[in-house]
């Protein structure tokens, strides 16, 4: 049991404190802007598409962890893990303090107003945040596996903590889609005898003011404004970038290297990096090596490609289908539905992580069957998005709980399933480690690719 190892008198819980800390700047940039979503759409141009405008984005700065890949096969005597962290961990600061001034600018591209500012810095923080999965994977790798579960705390935390912080800004209660009246009138014609009066059914909406009024009604009615946020934002970013710091140079920190990855590189007369110490006792280390191999699973070639294909799955839904058409699933209920959605959602990635770790599953038919639910929520999400601007239980306190419900479950199996097949993947190795983060990046471009035409071309998903 991971619970009963994290327990080990030589486990220092100095180096778990790290590991979150560093964990946390995985994805932290990528979730804040998904959290604060229900207060952008009220105040840029994009509105309710703005959703599909940052999915693909994101997905399209897969664009820096494919060019990495590309340099690491080719030069991998070159391309090393800690300078490439160090990049992701500069630039995504940098992009997180600029997003505090810039969120906001609108230019024109194409005849229309578009948030300029907002999409290029989302990119930036996109290209650092999809680099990490195939960087801090590996790099965990160079200490023993029982840090591992607190790296992955951490990266649920990256979405725990943005979602605590939009919690605490406030959730806008707007009026959805259903605030509309029907009513029957007789429009007054003039009588002939060839004609008769002429009845209408006009629909009369409450009063929608204009775009900048709502943003204006939006940003008095939350607690802090967004650029508040994004500097919290920015803070997170510098604590885990200090973390990464002390994890290569702390002498603490390199006296938990793995046994593993020393001896592999004392015995191929490489010099280790900068976050890896050489074996005193090559013997010692021998020893090390072969207890721990004995641990490691062996995964047919069949079962380790349908783990990637079934992580593949699971982050096509959840970070390229879903959050595409998520606003058109749970604004029509309001927006307090909307933002409760977004932000519990985030808040159950790192739960179910933490749960993990205390109710662990290897078991591959379970870990099959519970990416099918996951499947059937997304299908039932999607089905809720189809039927907008009149989903299900519309009007009522029901409608909104069950959206809620369903969003919040369908993130808690995603969740679990992802941190199941990379536990598994840790227990392979590095290079496992590697392609399980390869396989995250291309489901969710996959997905993403897959939804933007469909949802800002084709506009097959409705809004009010």
């Amino acid at each position: 049991m991971i619970s009963v190892a994290l327990l080990e008198k030589n486990t220092s819980w100095t180096i778990c404190f790290l590991a979150v800390c560093f964990g946390i700047g995985s994805w932290v940039a990528t979730n804040s802007l998904w959290v604060e979503l229900p207060i952008m759409v009220n105040c840029l141009p994009e509105s309710w598409n703005l959703a599909s405008y940052l999915t693909v984005i994101i997905q399209i700065a897969n664009i820096a962890p494919l060019t990495y890949s590309l340099l690491k096969h080719w030069k991998p005597n070159v391309v090393k893990e800690v300078p490439a962290i160090y990049v992701v961990l500069i630039t995504g600061t940098a992009s997180c303090l600029l997003l505090a001034f810039f969120w906001r600018s609108i230019d024109m591209v194409g005849g229309e107003p578009h948030s300029i500012g907002l999409l290029i810095l989302a990119f930036t923080l996109a290209m650092t945040d999809c680099t990490s999965s195939v960087t801090y994977l590996p790099f965990m790798a160079t200490f023993r596996e029982v840090y591992m579960p607190a790296y992955l705390v951490g990266e649920g935390l990256s979405g725990l903590l943005p979602g605590l912080v939009a919690l605490g800004q406030g959730a806008n209660n707007g009026a959805g889609c259903f605030n509309r009246n029907v009513t029957t009138t007789i429009a007054p014609t003039k009588i002939s005898p060839t004609t008769i009066p002429r009845i209408t059914v006009a629909v009369t909406e409450t009063p929608v003011p204009q775009n900048l009024t709502i943003c204006d009604q939006t940003l008095r009615s939350i607690n802090f404004s967004p650029e508040a946020f994004w500097f919290i934002l920015f803070g997170l970013t510098v604590a885990s970038a200090v973390a990464f710091v002390a994890m290569n140079y702390l002498p603490l920190a390199k006296k938990h290297y793995s046994a593993v990855d020393n001896y592999v590189k004392a015995k191929n007369n490489d010099k280790p990096e900068d976050t890896q110490l050489d074996c005193n006792d090559n013997s010692v280390c021998h020893d090390k090596h072969d207890t721990m191999e004995k641990k490691r699973s062996t995964l047919s070639p069949k079962i380790f490609f349908a783990l990637l294909f079934m992580q593949a799955w699971v982050n096509g839904l959840s970070n390229g289908v879903i959050p595409s058409i998520q606003s058109y699933a749970t604004l029509p209920y309001g927006d307090t539905a909307f933002h409760l959605t977004v932000t519990l959602y985030s808040i159950a990635n790192p739960l179910t992580s933490f749960v993990y770790f205390w109710v662990p599953c290897y078991n591959r038919m379970i870990i099959t069957i519970l990416t099918l639910m996951s499947t059937v929520c997304g299908i039932v999400i999607i089905v809720i998005a189809a039927m907008s601007p009149s989903p299900p239980l519309l009007g009522s306190s029901g409608g909104t709980a069950l959206t809620i419900i369903i969003n919040i479950g369908f993130g808690v199996l995603v969740t679990y399933v992802k941190v199941a097949i990379i536990y598994l993947m840790r227990l392979e190795g590095r290079r496992a480690l590697f392609w399980c983060g390869v396989s995250q990046q291309v489901g969710s471009c996959i997905g993403a690719l897959i939804m933007f035409p469909i949802v800002s071309v084709f506009r097959l998903f409705q809004s009010c």
